[in-house]
């Protein structure tokens, strides 16, 4: 009979430690499961990577919880390291890609892209390939940071189209220098249609920068340096004439364009902007003009405030 109740009591004990091992487990899976799909798990701001499946655009709409303040926040997408400024509300906006001049980064935009943020729209600032976090080991000239730039666009404009705070049809397009490049190629070839491309003391007219020296460096590892002989400089001129955007952006109808610059320019000559107004004014849907007299390579807060209310009227 005491055997029997000892017996008993073994039995008891095993089949509470079974209990509580099976709510354990159970416990576990509801909470990891909770965290994966984001219903009851933090989600480190500003840490966010793109990846390929469809619900790429909400790791940004994670960022969203309607404080109505403005919000800057660094992202790397798909490895293209960025800052993304928006106002924190739930309402749809559209997209700008702010692009930095060469041997700047990210961060020296922040005051455009709070000011365009601010009127309503999700601001994106990439860093240039070859420059900030984007540097390389590899040697690379002007024109082809700008085309290797132009090809960060399409993975940042990929990100957002499944977002719903951003509408990928309005998409806008503003450029310094380098970052203009960058614009201009794109809009020639890439897959989306920018709305708007604003170009500051740059150049759709790629063959222009052929009598510039800016045209003949090189980048590597965020440092730039000239041509080594006549050899390579011939060779950075078939490259940089191959690839000029102007005679496809005379093509395009449905994009209008803003361009900036001064007469006193010494980086990027503005006799460009000038032919591609005067042939391209009754071709595109929309085309404006500023040169600026005796202004260098540039911009004014002057310039900054016509941007913006450009971008307002035609984005």
């Amino acid at each position: 009979m005491q055997k029997n109740k000892k017996l008993l009591k073994i039995l008891y004990i095993v089949l509470a430690l079974v209990v509580c091992v099976t709510i354990f487990c159970f416990g576990a899976v509801l909470f990891g499961k909770k965290n994966s799909d984001g219903s009851n798990g933090q989600q480190t701001e500003g840490n966010l990577t793109g990846s390929s499946d469809d619900q790429t655009g909400c790791l940004f709409d994670g960022l969203v919880h309607g404080s109505n303040m403005l919000k800057a926040e660094p992202v790397n997408i798909d490895g293209v390291k960025t800052i993304v400024y928006f106002l924190d509300d739930y309402e749809k906006k559209p997209i700008v890609i702010l692009q930095h001049g060469l041997t700047s980064k990210k961060e020296d935009v922040k005051d455009l892209a709070t000011a365009i943020a601010n009127a309503g729209y999700v601001v994106v600032t990439p860093d240039a390939a070859g420059h900030g976090e984007m540097k390389s080991k590899d040697r690379v000239s002007v024109v082809e940071m700008a085309e290797q730039t132009a090809l960060n666009f399409e993975t940042v404009l990929d990100y957002f189209q499944t977002s719903c705070y951003v509408d990928g049809e309005r998409i806008g397009l503003v450029g310094f220098s380098l970052g203009g490049l960058a614009s201009f190629y794109y809009t020639a070839n890439g897959d989306y249609n920018p709305k708007v491309v604003v170009s500051l003391c740059s150049t759709p007219d790629f063959d222009s920068l052929t009598d510039t020296y800016v045209a003949y460096q090189f980048c590597k590892n965020g440092v730039l340096s000239g041509v080594k002989n006549e050899k390579e400089r011939d060779a950075l001129e078939e490259q940089i004439r191959s690839n000029s955007p102007y005679d496809k952006l005379l093509t395009d109808t449905d994009t209008c364009f803003f361009m900036v610059c001064g007469d006193a320019d010494d980086v990027v000559p503005h006799e460009g902007n000038i032919r591609f107004y005067e042939e391209g004014k009754d071709v595109c849907k929309d085309m404006k003009l500023l040169v600026k007299e005796k202004q260098k390579h540039e911009v004014t807060e002057e310039d900054l405030m016509q941007v913006l209310e450009y971008l307002k009227g035609h984005l």
